[in-house]
């Protein structure tokens, strides 16, 4: 490196000018302490409110620092300040403060009397009796303690606070000077004068003597103290220093006497004196402190009256003018000058380089504050200077803007310019690396490395645009900072030119640098509009503040700089000289410092503090004490750089605070042991703080201890004892009873048994029945079907159909009437239908008058009185239609029937008689049981005599009935009237088919031709319902709501006729998906299914369906109800604008099975898919169809009657027309539908619609746009 340096050397020096401007920082950092600012700008007088008055004494302990004052007695507890309440107000002040044993605080209040303080207890009174208005210090020794009073010392014990003994004098006379005592060597001195005495613990005798017989070089005794493991002992001709027992006295002699000694103590390793001034042993001599002309000036401070040291070293004084001063241990690392910065400029400037030998680098200021004199050896003035640098030894750079362009020059030691080099760029700043490289920082962000004389090498960056930066420096990493106005501070790597912002600790917001630099260690210094930054070897970033002796937040522009082995940094209102050296000790110390949290546990019930037990253990009582922890940082210094963390036990994560002290409760802790856990979180240590562990124990209430639990398992046992005796005795008697209990028991178990096997044979008996019943009609419906099968063209082949069709409606009406006699208890759990008599009973007449009359039967009937009744739903039209049609089929043609409903007291009664053929006992006996028929029974399935005496007796009824044979019969049905209104439930009245309705299917259908979408999972019946309805409707199949929802995306039906239960998507979500589309949710749609409950029809016309019919469905009946729906939704014909036509939709082929119709829709959703794609051919199509093409060009005759190249070119003629209606260009459409080139779409499309297409979007886009 030393080689390369001295080639650049050898390089430049053949140019010879002088330095132009060499701007320095702080040239009264060489003058005297005089110029010094004082440190502390307010006086600490005041704490959180409350006025002081003049500060007496300091004392340190565990509470954290207690002033005395004239206005009280005031703690200052981390960032907590009060003021501590007395007993009672007083007049006096207080004038002495000791710690006792125990941190007892003893408080000696002029003109009132003694006081003391146990540690989290109130202020107590010792003794404040007329002899104690005096008391000026006291001192606690042992079980005495010793008050020293204008005038005498008094001897007191400190339980029965009686005087022990006065001492009025030394060596029998009357004291002729204000004494003193002090506590030392484990006894209580009294010094007067040349004169001591020894107050012996124990003993309780006195020993006097003389002080220079103790002290040869002492004529009296000033002070007494202890600090750093001796005892000093002070007079007026200096101090005795020895270990704390005595012996290894050492005396340190002074040539101006001490005077009014406040206290000795050692100070970072020196002896202190503090009194009226403060002075340190040095060389073997005390000499006045330096530094404390660089704190304050003792004419703002005032006098000192008294003063402590912690054990971090920092030390706090108390003044009579400014109150509570602290001096923090970097005092003399980091020393404050007042605002000189300007002023003595010229000052070093004249002296030549040799003064400036130590600084590294210079920024100019303003010529109206820096350009004072042009007598110096230098010319200070010139407006194109931008900043020097230390090259190496001797050898300075500077630059000089001009224009467009920079020069930079050289100077020797004797400020001669041995070499100029121009620079093509406007540059802002330099630097140079530690091999003797140039870099430079121009205005356009570029960062040049100097290759040759006249070669500079552009490093390439991503530098945001930065403004005059501020600074621009190279570490030993080769990394460059640059300090920007807006941008805060760049890092950047020179080899890759990556850039990114430096982040200073927590603070990443910090945008506008004021100055930076690395000093002789390798340490980054950066001043910002938020302070002062430091980054060391560790490479962490520390913001120094108030309590390192920083009181600046801004600083000057470039106003920082080295000099030999300090840094001179220019704020808005203090200078300050920063000792490197001390700086990085004190710094390394500060890294090390172990800090401990003060910690106060009380109850919160009564508000007293706990005290631990011998093993250190917190104990309460659960339900009459809670926890309260008080925490603090006892170091007032760094109260504000210092936080508390804690967790509740070991497994739990640390939980930051914001501030140095701590106050929480556990009002629910659990019964048993606990540790909470507290530290000090400190930014700036690098050494774990010690844990401080308080355990915790909650002890259960009284009913929960284990006294309590015996008494409980006595209870207990006695309790169960007594049980058990009454257990034997209910045993006793409750066997008898169960005795009882069991046969009756046995006897329903038999009873229950006997009915189940009855039931069982009864179900047994209907099926048998059933199976009867259907055998004979299932033979007439098989028989004749296979012999049409065998002989379709016999003359009986009609005759043989009819047969089957009657047989068929036979199981039709047994299998309906077997259903309602399944759905009797499902419709007793519905609820009732409320009957108006003289409006419902017309309406049941009507029809049932009319089936009469095709029987050519006389039906009449009447209905007295008008009352209301409730039933189970559709209980009174069942009744009375299966008795009505019971007396039609045994009345021969011409008969009588005669139907009554009257009232008779609560009853309503229904009469139905006939004159038919009658009935023997024996039958009537029989006729209400399920398939029963008469003998001479032509039809029926002997299920409706037993429908209606089961819907009798649900209903709380009953039914007789009165025959004779050859004479009529006349059944009389009693129901109980009652007079609820429950609402009627007509939920499935509307769906309910009456088979014997006719359907005129002679008159001409609605919709004839339109489209039909049959949705069923069994394919027989699509082939089926297709086939009855293909006469007249075009139909299109799917097997599943999924498979149905992909055809109406195609082509859109104009009705649905879909099933209730399918496979993958059932008939309600089907519908429900088909009314979420607007453009569906108006095609009408209807439910065919097996399920006629009302249940279900509820559920599908909620679904929206707008007809609902039970499976098996009669031709005539579903054509009806089509050509009903299609003549409702009758569509209205839209008006058609003058220039807007209607586009005819494209019309569906007639598929000849559903595999046609399958592959009709798959071909569509292909050609959808791949219409733009010009590879699309007849081959690939095939591909993905899995056929041949001889197969696939039939499948495309059949279903499109067209062949495959013909049917993709019209699909995709007719995407470009719409897309030519749209407005898109032409080129673009040709290649999006799939051609191969511009013109073969255009010939395609002339071919088709006979006109360009150019000109057909001319003629097209404006109307649709108007439209």
């Amino acid at each position: 490196m030393v080689v390369a340096v001295m080639n650049r050397i050898f390089f430049y020096k053949n140019s010879v000018k002088r330095l132009i401007v060499l701007f320095c920082i702080v040239g009264c950092l060489f003058s005297a302490s005089a110029l010094a600012a004082p440190f502390w700008e307010k006086a600490n007088i005041v704490f959180n409110g409350e006025p002081s008055g003049m500060i007496r004494d300091i004392v340190h302990s565990s509470d954290g620092l207690w002033l005395g004052a004239e206005n009280g007695l005031f703690l200052l507890s981390g960032k907590n300040e009060k003021k501590v309440e007395f007993p009672f107000p007083y007049s006096g002040y207080i004038s002495d403060l000791y710690l006792g044993q125990d941190e007892t605080l003893w408080i000696t209040v002029y003109g009132e009397g003694v006081y003391y303080k146990r540690k989290n207890e109130d202020v107590k009174v010792f003794n404040t009796g007329k002899e104690m208005e005096t008391a000026w210090k006291v001192i606690q020794h042992g079980e005495s303690v010793i008050i020293l009073t204008v005038g005498k010392i008094l001897l007191m014990n400190i339980h029965s606070k009686e005087v022990i003994s006065e001492i009025h004098g030394l060596s029998g006379e009357a004291f002729t000077e204000f004494p003193h005592i002090f506590d030392f060597l484990g006894s209580v001195y009294i010094f007067e004068g040349a004169n001591f005495s020894i107050i012996s613990e124990g003993k309780r005798e006195i020993v006097s003597g003389l002080v220079s017989e103790k002290w040869p070089g002492l004529s009296k005794v000033l002070d007494v103290s202890k600090s750093g493991g001796q005892y000093f002992v002070t007079g007026p001709e200096g101090v005795y220093s020895s270990s704390l027992s005595g012996e290894n006295s050492v005396f340190h002699s002074i040539n101006d006497q001490f005077s009014n000694v406040k206290r000795v103590m050692k100070l970072d390793g020196e002896l202190v004196v503090v009194g009226d001034r403060i002075t340190i042993l040095k060389d073997g001599g005390f000499v006045e402190a330096g530094w404390t002309s660089l704190l304050w000036d003792k004419e703002s401070v005032g006098t000192l009256m008294a003063a402590d040291i912690n054990h971090h070293g920092d030390l706090f004084l108390a003044t009579s003018a400014r109150g509570l001063l602290y001096v923090p241990a970097f005092f003399n690392a980091i020393n404050t000058s007042p605002k000189g910065y300007e002023k003595n400029i010229v000052n070093l400037l004249t002296d030549g380089f040799s003064a400036i030998a130590g600084v590294t680098k210079v920024y100019p200021k303003h010529p109206a504050k820096g350009c004072l004199s042009e007598s110096t050896i230098l010319p200070v003035c010139q407006n194109d200077f931008k900043v020097a640098i230390k090259y190496s030894g001797d050898f300075w750079l500077t630059l000089h803007n001009s224009g467009a362009s920079s020069v930079i020059k050289m100077l020797n030691e004797n400020g001669a310019i041995t070499d100029e080099i121009y620079v093509p760029y406007t540059v802002q700043d330099m630097s140079v690396d530690t091999a003797g490289l140039i870099f430079l920082l121009t205005s356009s962000n570029q960062i040049l490395v100097q290759l040759t004389r006249h070669s500079w090498r552009e490093q390439k960056t991503s530098l945001p645009e930065t403004e005059n930066p501020t600074c621009f420096f190279l570490d030993e990493e080769g990394k460059a900072y640059i300090c920007s106005s807006k941008n805060g501070l760049l890092k950047v790597d020179i080899n890759s030119g990556h850039v990114e912002k430096v982040k200073f600790s927590t603070n990443n917001g910090i945008r506008y640098i004021r100055a930076g630099l690395k000093d002789a260690n390798n340490s980054l210094w950066i001043t910002t509009n938020s302070g002062l930054f430091y980054s060391g070897p560790d490479n962490l970033w520390y913001h120094l503040k108030y309590p390192d002796g920083i009181k600046d937040f801004d600083f000057e522009y470039k106003g920082m700089t080295t000099f030999k082995d300090k840094l001179l940094i220019n704020g808005d209102n203090f200078d300050y000289q920063i000792s490197l050296n001390e700086f990085n000790e004190r710094l390394q110390e500060r890294q090390q410092r172990i800090n401990s949290a003060e910690v106060t546990v009380k109850n919160v019930v009564d508000k007293s503090p706990l005290a631990p037990d011998d093993k250190g253990i917190y104990t309460v009582t659960s339900g009459n004490g809670i926890f309260q922890i008080r925490a603090f940082v006892n170091d007032y210094v760094l109260r504000n750089e210092l936080f508390l963390e804690y967790k509740f036990s070991e497994s739990h994560t640390w939980v930051k605070t914001k501030s140095p002290n701590l106050d929480i409760n556990f009002p629910n802790l659990d019964v048993g042991r606990h540790n909470f856990l507290i530290r000090i979180h400190d930014p700036r240590s690098h050494v774990e703080q010690p844990v401080t562990t308080i355990p915790l124990n909650v002890l259960p209430p009284w009913w929960r201890t284990w006294q309590a639990m015996m008494v409980y398992l006595v209870v207990v046992i006695i309790g169960l004892y007594l049980a058990y005796r009454s257990y034997l005795k209910r045993v006793d008697e409750q066997g008898a009873m169960l005795t009882t209990l069991v046969e009756e028991k046995n006897s329903v178990i038999q009873d229950t048994n006997q009915f189940m096997q009855r039931m069982l044979r009864n179900k047994q008996r209907a099926m048998a029945n059933l199976s009867h019943e259907i055998r004979t009609p299932l033979t007439l419906i098989l028989g004749p079907l296979k012999e049409v099968l065998e002989a379709p063209d016999s003359d009986k082949t009609v005759e043989r159909i009819e047969l089957a069709t009657r047989n068929a409606d036979r199981i039709s009406v047994l299998v309906d009437q077997m259903l309602e006699l399944e759905k009797l208890e499902y419709i007793k759990t519905l609820p009732p239908q409320h009957y108006e008599l003289d409006h419902d009973m017309p309406r049941i007449m009507f029809d049932l008058k009319a089936y009469a009359a095709l029987k050519k039967h006389q039906l009449t009937w009447q209905c007295s009185g008008q009352k209301r009744i409730t039933l189970f739903t559709d209980s009174l039209e069942k009744i009375l239609s299966n008795l009505v049609s019971n007396a039609v089929k045994y009345t021969p043609e011409g008969g009588k029937i005669g139907v009554s409903v009257k009232q008779r007291q609560l009853q309503l009664v229904i009469e139905v008689s006939d004159n038919g053929a009658g009935m023997t006992e024996e039958q009537v006996d029989k006729i209400f049981e399920r398939y029963t028929r008469l003998e001479n029974e032509a039809e029926g399935t002997g299920v409706g005599l037993a429908l209606v005496k089961e819907l009798v007796i649900a209903n709380g009824g009953h039914i007789k009935v009165e025959s004779e044979p050859g004479a009529g019969s006349c059944f009389t049905v009693f129901l109980p009237m009652t007079g609820s209104t429950t609402k009627s439930q007509a939920m499935a009245k509307e769906v309910k088919e009456n088979p014997a309705r006719h359907y005129n299917i002679d008159r001409e259908l609605a919709g004839e031709g339109k489209v039909i979408l049959v949705v069923d999972d069994n394919e027989e019946l699509r082939t089926y319902i297709r086939d009855l309805l293909g006469g007249v409707y075009r139909c299109l199949m799917a097997s599943n709501g999924k498979e149905a929802l992909d055809i109406v995306a195609r082509a859109k039906p104009d009705l649905v006729l879909t099933d209730y239960k399918m496979p993958d998507m059932d008939g309600l979500a089907f519908a429900k998906a088909l009314r979420r589309d607007d453009s569906l949710a108006k095609v009408p749609l209807i439910f065919m299914s097996a399920f006629g409950d009302p249940k279900s029809i509820r559920l599908a016309l909620e679904a929206g369906a707008d007809s609902y019919m039970t499976k098996p469905v009669e031709k005539p009946l579903l054509l009806s109800r089509i050509s009903n729906l299609f003549e409702r939704y009758q569509p209205v014909e839209p008006e058609v604008t003058e220039h807007v036509t209607e586009e005819p939709e494209d019309e569906l082929p007639e598929f000849e099975n559903e595999q046609g119709q399958r592959f009709y829709f798959k071909a569509l959703e292909l050609m959808e898919k791949h219409y733009g794609d010009e590879d699309f051919t007849k081959p690939v199509f095939a591909e993905m169809m899995a056929v041949s093409d001889r197969h696939l060009q039939r499948l495309f005759q059949s279903s499109f009657d067209k062949p495959f190249n013909a049917v993709i070119r019209e699909f995709r003629l007719e995407k470009a027309r719409g897309m030519l209606e749209e407005g898109m260009q032409i080129t673009q459409i040709s290649y999006d539908t799939g051609f191969a080139s511009p013109s073969h779409f255009s010939r395609a499309f002339k071919d088709v619609y006979h006109t360009t297409p150019s000109k057909y979007q001319k003629e097209h886009y404006h109307f649709k746009r108007k439209a």
